[in-house]
């Protein structure tokens, strides 16, 4: 059975580290790599930050791996190869006031510089897929008008590699836990938000594939379930994807934005229960009418 061990060390680095002495393990040939992520509140993937220091059986490949004035490190075996790893994060801040801008990932001899706004200054050594002896690091970010995003970082023994980002953010935020989720499954869960139509958020599911890349999994339809307000009538399709037009809705009804495909069409229900399909194109325009959704519906979300 494949055990995956996770001794994490982290700290933010405030003055002069001194770090004690190790006594040296035998090397072992690195046949795999391991990952990084981000702090969760619970679940074995997670770990929180602990004190800091150096234990037996971490291998440094370059000897040791240094840390700066500000930075962050956790130990930790993210490639499999029984050993930690020293993970250190370098954030960087600018403006006034000054707020995190960009940041430095480092193992090793490898490192990745990685520009996000806002980002946590922080990381989480995470396990995406259980099944693999690897481990991921996540480094989340708050963004510009709380755009949410966390970014993923994987570790082969020899180099670093940017796997991609993801909306939501991983582990404890300012106002609660996160919305992104690791359950070891290969698939990772989170809330995206859209601009079909209106400003909202909807599930999505993204899979790790074999290249440490992520693929968007999809659904064939979302829930919008937003209740509004007819400001003007509007001849709805009878079915999704046709081109025949069915019933009309006029204005000052009040209608239930259901169903979507966040892309080109959503379902409207009148308190009657009748049902017809509204298409839209580039988010707002709506297709045979001269409105824009949110001309034509009041009761809407429209944010940057």
């Amino acid at each position: 059975m494949n055990i995956k061990r996770i001794k994490l060390i982290s700290a933010v680095m405030a003055g002069v580290l001194v770090f004690s002495a190790c006594k040296r393990v035998p090397e072992v040939n690195p046949t795999e790599t391991a990952k990084p992520t981000q702090t969760e509140a619970s679940g074995p993937s997670e770990s929180k930050p602990s004190e800091t220091r150096q234990t037996e059986g971490t291998r440094d490949p370059d000897g040791d791996t240094p840390v700066k004035e500000g930075s962050l490190f956790k130990m930790a075996d993210i490639d499999g190869d029984g050993f930690d790893e020293k993970i250190v994060l370098d954030p960087v801040m600018t403006g006034s006031p000054p707020v995190n801008t960009s940041f430095t990932v480092r193992v090793g001899n490898s490192s990745i510089e990685a520009f996000y706004e806002d980002f946590e200054p922080d990381f989480s050594i995470v396990d995406i897929d259980e099944s693999d002896e690897y481990m991921e690091i996540a480094v989340s970010s708050y963004g510009p008008s709380s755009d949410l995003n966390t970014a993923f970082y994987h570790y082969d023994g020899k180099d670093l590699k940017f796997m991609g980002d993801i909306q939501g953010f991983y582990g404890m935020t300012e106002w609660g836990e996160g919305e992104l989720k690791i359950d070891g499954s290969g698939k990772i869960r989170t809330l995206v938000k859209s601009y079909f139509i209106q400003t909202w958020f909807h599930e999505e599911e993204y899979l790790l594939k074999g290249d440490l890349s992520f693929e968007k999994v999809g659904k064939d339809l979302y829930g919008m379930n937003t209740d509004v307000v007819m400001l003007g009538d509007l001849t709805l399709y009878r079915e999704r994807g046709g081109a025949e037009m069915g019933i009309t809705v006029k204005k000052g009804a009040e209608v239930l934005l259901k169903d979507t495909d966040d892309r080109e069409w959503c379902s409207v229900v009148t308190k009657s229960g009748e049902t017809g399909w509204m298409a839209v194109d580039e988010d707002y325009k709506v297709r045979g009418a001269t409105y824009y959704t949110y001309d034509l519906f009041e009761g809407l979300t429209i944010a940057d």
